[in-house]
């Protein structure tokens, strides 16, 4: 043991001898191998001296600094000068699996190199003994008398490789000297390992977790090989190896002549994944068993015959941020970007040509997809990209990438114009069905339930899909799309065209399954209620949850109810599970989502004296359950209500809801859920409002998430729409509105409604109000990219 301040990248141990060795490190030049166990600065404890780092009597060193040790093998029969793989690689010494028996006396020859600071050698070390053992049987095999190599258990011999090996002649490294170097590092990697030879028969494969090869002339220092490539790697060698043939090419050395590098060979064995020996002493923390082997390789002075040296890319930029540099993300309206590769090639005088890919992200580069520079990205579609750059000499290609570009919106948001769909109307609810179509439903007075389409060029014109009248208010329309094609839900409160349908407070429910087919109706079931939402399930079966009022009573349920298939009869809503003991506020609307795993239901109530932000969790088998978890608590004086509810592409689930405080401030708050909606994040505030309840933040809030899961929440300020939006959930942006022109007096835009559909395009619905029609409204649409 010596001191040592050169280190590995592999764990950064420290060894000596190494090219930032210092004037007291002491050199072991015939080594065996390397080791870790027992060094000073990991080891060194104060329990039981036997099991860690104890200075040796004769040694005058007594804290070494290397964490890494050069060892050699004792065993009987072993020379004192006799070449270790020799000996090990004969049949006839390796079926005695190492054993040094007690009372043997076995020598080796310690070849050392001391430090010679002012032409004197400084002879200073430290020295441990190691030894693995475990208790035997002298009768099991042979002469009970003796003790034999089968007397012992497998677990005698150490867990991790006992020696390693390397032949580096198949090697074509080289450096010239005068800046032209490289080659391909070639070695059969020779590994031991007692467990998988001859004690445990194993398989030397089967006990390696990690090989690690590392040098200065190895591209990033370092390649680590896992259990399965060594497999592919790997060849017969004696009874107790393996020879792994590595080749790494594109090496750089730095200089002609002898080069180090080192191999570190990790144990999968039982005990591999700790130094900790059971005793309570010290170890290395969070290190695994390994071996490390320290080898020379051979760097010729001259170029190989015939060779060349690829161009090296050094890294692409763009006219738009300078030299060194390109731009992530990007957006719609950043102007054309002329992208450069920089690249260099030691092989002077030749010509070199440069080839471009842009392509959807994780896709590989082919000719089929080569486009010029500079690229206009006003003409691609929103989403991830990747670039790929190949530099060509002639001779060989060197192609570079990816290089990740996302492509945005405007940061400023681009909102059209406003769209007239459909006249006179409130409601307005829409979504987009499997086959990419944007439908609109909304309620006319005295006449029914209206639709519009849109597949994707224009809207078609707007139609009656069924004639009903629910007098006096229309009732909380709810839409969802099917499973498949076309189809299309809405459910809604009034009087329809069933004879069972008879008061304003029946629900109804409306199927539409694409452009050539009419609205199907069928009457649910009666109930006074104050919100309804429709949920299709896979199999056509669909849910609904909605609040039960008892006549004369304040106090008032949610409940949940489930119709087998369309047109069959309902479950009677009063056996299922009913959520007492709170009161849903009037002025409620609730929201609901699904997907592959989640039913829920996000919604306000009134109990303990405060309002409540509450989320149901619906689990349909052969009946309906849920569990209710709590959002948000509101505090004393504090109104919550328009809780808004969506769920993203990765199965979280996004919650904003407003609040207006007894100060009459008023703000939109958000929280999420990753597990379901059973534990939501504490409450951030999207958007601080003014005060003036009446006027700011009326009606509806709406929250969309988009392909990237980034978030969108939209609210209605009198007399504009507005939005913010966030990329995490914890910081927002400032709001914007698509429209901001002179309003004519007593008129303002409200209800608005957000459908993000696949194309990143977030569509919003609303409708406009004056004094004079404050139920007859214009139903429009805009959107932002």
């Amino acid at each position: 043991m010596s001191n040592g301040v050169s280190s590995l990248q592999y764990g950064q141990v420290k060894y000596s001898g190494g090219p930032q060795a210092g004037i007291d490190e002491a050199v072991l030049l015939n080594a065996d191998g390397y080791s870790r166990w027992f060094n000073y600065t990991e080891f060194n404890g104060n329990t039981k001296p036997l099991f860690e780092y104890t200075p040796g009597a004769m040694s005058n060193n007594p804290a070494p600094t290397a964490s890494i040790n050069p060892y050699r093998n004792f065993a009987d029969g072993l020379p004192e000068s006799y070449d270790y793989y020799e000996w090990i690689a004969n049949s006839a010494f390796a079926k005695d699996r190492g054993i040094f028996r007690a009372g043997a006396t076995n020598s080796r020859r310690y070849e050392l190199q001391f430090p010679m600071p002012g032409g004197n050698p400084l002879l200073r070390f430290q020295y441990a003994v190691m030894a693995t053992w475990s208790p035997g049987d002298s009768t099991l095999t042979g002469d009970p008398s003796v003790w034999d190599p089968g007397d012992f258990p497998e677990d005698a011999n150490i867990d991790e490789p006992f020696f390693v090996a390397t032949s580096t002649v198949a090697s074509t490294l080289y450096n010239d000297g005068v800046g032209k170097n490289g080659g391909n590092f070639t070695a059969d990697i020779e590994v031991f390992d007692w467990q998988g030879g001859s004690t445990g028969g194993n398989g030397v494969v089967n006990e390696i977790e990690l090989m690690t090869v590392e040098g200065d002339f190895i591209p990033g220092g370092m390649v680590m090989l896992s259990q399965s490539e060594l497999g592919t790697a790997a060849s017969p060698g004696t009874v107790n190896s393996s020879v792994f043939q590595v080749e790494i090419a594109d090496c750089s050395p730095v200089t002609s002549g002898v080069n180090e590098f080192w191999v570190v060979v990790e144990s999968a064995g039982v005990n591999s994944d700790s130094y900790d020996q059971g005793m309570g002493t010290e170890f290395p923390s969070g290190a695994t068993r390994a071996a490390f082997y320290r080898g020379a390789v051979f760097v010729d002075d001259k170029v190989p015959a015939e060779a060349n040296t690829p161009p090296e890319i050094n890294i692409i930029e763009d006219d738009l941020v300078g030299p060194g540099f390109y731009k992530d993300p990007v957006t719609v309206d950043d102007p054309p970007t002329t992208y450069n590769c920089i690249y260099t090639d030691p092989d002077v005088g030749q010509t070199h040509t440069v080839t471009w890919w842009i392509i959807q992200d994780g896709l590989p580069p082919t000719p089929a997809d080569i486009v010029s520079m500079p690229v206009d990205w006003s003409t691609w579609v929103l989403g991830d990209y990747d670039i790929w750059v190949e530099v060509d000499d002639g001779f060989d290609a060197t192609l570079g990438g990816p290089f990740d570009i996302t492509l945005d919106p405007s940061p400023d948001g681009t909102w059209s114009d406003p769209v007239n769909i459909g006249g006179q109307a409130r409601m307005p609810r829409a979504v987009q069905n499997e086959s990419g179509e944007l439908v609109l439903v909304y309620h006319k007075e005295d006449e029914g339930i209206w639709f519009s389409y849109n597949a994707g060029s224009q809207w078609e014109p707007a139609a009656l899909a069924y004639t009903c009248d629910p007098e006096p208010n229309p009732g909380y329309l709810a839409i969802q799309s099917g499973n498949s094609d076309h189809l299309v839900y809405v459910s809604y409160r009034g009087r329809g065209g069933d004879e069972n349908s008879d008061s304003n407070d029946d629900r109804q429910a409306l199927r539409w399954n694409g452009p050539t087919g009419s609205w199907d109706y069928t009457y649910l079931w009666g109930a006074t209620e104050q919100f309804t939402l429709l949920l299709p399930d896979d199999d056509g079966s669909f849910t609904e949850a909605y609040c039960w009022t008892t006549p004369g009573d304040f106090g008032s349920s949610l409940r949940l109810a489930n119709r087998a298939f369309w047109g069959e009869t309902n479950h009677d809503p009063g056996l299922l599970p009913v959520l007492e003991g709170f009161s849903i506020h009037t002025s409620n609307n609730a929201c609901a989502v699904r997907n592959a795993t989640h039913h829920g239901v996000a919604y306000r109530v009134w109990q303990d004296s405060k309002d409540w932000a509450r989320f149901i969790r619906i689990s349909k088998t052969d009946i309906l359950t849920h569990d209710e978890f709590t959002i948000y608590q509101g505090q004393f004086g504090e109104i919550v209500d328009s809780v808004a509810l969506c769920i993203d592409g990765s199965g979280v689930l996004h919650a904003a809801w407003r609040v207006v405080d007894s100060n009459s401030d008023q703000r939109i708050d958000y929280s999420r859920s990753t597990d379901g909606g059973a534990i939501w994040s504490a409450p951030v505030t999207a958007y601080q409002g003014e005060e003036n309840y009446h006027t700011v933040l009326e009606n509806y809030v709406g929250i969309v998430t988009d392909s990237q899961n980034r978030i969108f929440i939209t609210y209605s300020q009198n007399p504009y729409l507005w939005m913010v939006k966030s990329s995490d959930g914890v910081d927002w942006s400032e709001p914007q509105s698509p429209y901001t022109a002179q309003l004519p007096l007593g008129w303002h835009w409200t209800q608005p409604y957000p459908v993000m559909t696949d194309d990143d395009i977030l569509h919003l619905f609303f409708i406009t109000k004056n004094e004079q029609w404050q139920f007859g409204a214009i139903i429009e649409v805009t959107w932002w990219d």
